[in-house]
């Protein structure tokens, strides 16, 4: 059936991963070949006779996975197919990240190749540690990490505690990981110190040394699970 000028339909995605809208052979939405809707989001899609397009607004955050109190080693949001081209960056947002482990720095490793490979060297990264008494650098070397782009900070009495209300908070910024080139990822972190629960605030930046293109993230304690906390990766829409 040929679909005149006058066609619409409204989509909203109530499940819990997103929905690809695809068009017919080399039909397109939006100038694109596909259309990927968020979670919760709702779109309008009007065909004009030859292709199709769609009331979502540009440079929106859209929701495109969640992981909620995982109790688990490590929290993963993979692509290995590539991430979704709808979207020029990504974000993922931390709350109330709790460690199992008391005095443990987070981290995010990255996963290379379709078999989702996870890259455990090569990485650099540098921040600034601010608190009510003063401040530090930390870096690679500082620290003596380059398994991981560390989130919080390393070493003893200054990691994240786990005592009753202690939490971390994140949020972690990547820029173009399909392409070609080295990728940075941005983060500011905030979290309770467990020597003494005083909150710390980190900024700072980090990369995996390749230009391979990302085909997912993973976040990790330094030991011991994540116990609980919410992941939320969104997609900035183009």
């Amino acid at each position: 059936m040929k679909l005149d000028a006058q066609f619409f339909y409204n989509a909203i995605n109530r499940g819990t991963a997103p929905i690809v809208i695809d068009p017919n052979s080399s039909e397109t939405i939006d100038g694109r070949s596909t259309f990927t809707l968020g979670l919760g989001e709702a779109v309008r899609v009007f065909c004009d006779g030859t292709g199709f397009y769609t009331d979502a607004s540009r440079g929106k955050l859209v929701e495109l996975a969640r992981v909620t109190n995982p109790n688990a080693a490590t929290v993963d949001f993979d692509f290995s197919s590539g991430w979704p081209s709808d979207f020029s960056e990504f974000e993922v947002y931390l709350e109330d990240v709790s460690p199992a482990t008391d005095d443990v720095y987070l981290g995010m490793r990255i996963k290379t190749t379709a078999s989702l490979t996870v890259q455990t060297s090569g990485y650099l990264y540098g921040a600034r540690n601010q608190g009510a008494g003063g401040g530090a650098d930390m870096g690679a070397t500082i620290d003596s990490v380059s398994d991981r782009i560390a989130l919080t900070r390393p070493g003893t009495g200054l990691g994240i505690g786990n005592a009753t209300g202690e939490v971390a908070n994140a949020i972690v910024a990547i820029n173009a990981p399909n392409s070609t080139k080295v990728k940075q990822a941005r983060f500011t972190s905030t979290y309770n110190r467990s020597s003494d629960g005083v909150v710390q605030y980190v900024d700072g930046a980090g990369y995996y040394g390749s230009t391979s293109a990302w085909t997912g993230i993973r976040f990790l304690m330094s030991s011991g699970n994540i116990a609980s906390g919410t992941f939320v990766l969104y997609g900035r829409r183009k």
